[in-house]
């Protein structure tokens, strides 16, 4: 045998094992999109819906039973995050019917803007805090929970400010 041929043979293995290695590493995981900023930068007009396609997962009736508690406001050092979760609290049954426009039913399971309260997502994320924020405002004005939703998805909760939740609201 040729030294070339001897030193090839030698080498193919090497080769295919190394592709092997490398086709066997998982891929590098892509950072996922930061979805508040998205949603927040994409232009929509108040009366431009998101269509049904497009609409996250909540549930379009009142809860038949019990619902699980939201987490306590004291555990949160911001004070935007502390109040909107004592806010959240008040509203349970309502927040149950709303769809979160992060896209956490996506990527967390999430099925409703409650899901976002009754674990730690909402506080850091800024959607969830807006929605819960507008939602708590319509309620007050009397608003249903189709209302409100009819009105989340046409971005309406855009106009919250968070920085007006600096303190909770008075009743």
């Amino acid at each position: 045998m040729t030294k070339f041929l001897q030193r090839t043979l030698y080498a193919l293995p090497l080769c295919v094992l190394a592709g092997g290695l490398i086709a066997w590493l998982p891929a590098r995981p892509k950072p996922k999109a930061d979805h508040a900023a998205m949603l927040m930068s994409m232009p929509m007009q108040s009366n431009q819906r998101l269509g049904t396609a497009n609409v996250p997962a909540y549930h379009p009736h009142p809860p038949q039973g019990p619902l699980p508690a939201t987490q306590p406001p004291s555990k949160y050092s911001d004070p935007r995050v502390r109040t909107i979760y004592a806010l959240a609290a008040r509203i349970k049954k309502v927040l149950y019917q709303e769809p979160c426009y992060c896209r956490c039913d996506r990527d967390l399971g999430h099925t409703s803007l409650l899901s976002c309260f009754v674990g730690n997502h909402a506080s850091v994320c800024e959607v969830c805090l807006m929605e819960a924020a507008y939602t708590y405002q319509e309620t007050r004005k009397g608003l249903t929970a189709a209302q409100i939703r009819k009105n989340i998805e046409h971005g309406d909760w855009r106009s919250i400010n968070l920085n007006d939740y600096m303190q909770a609201p008075a009743r």
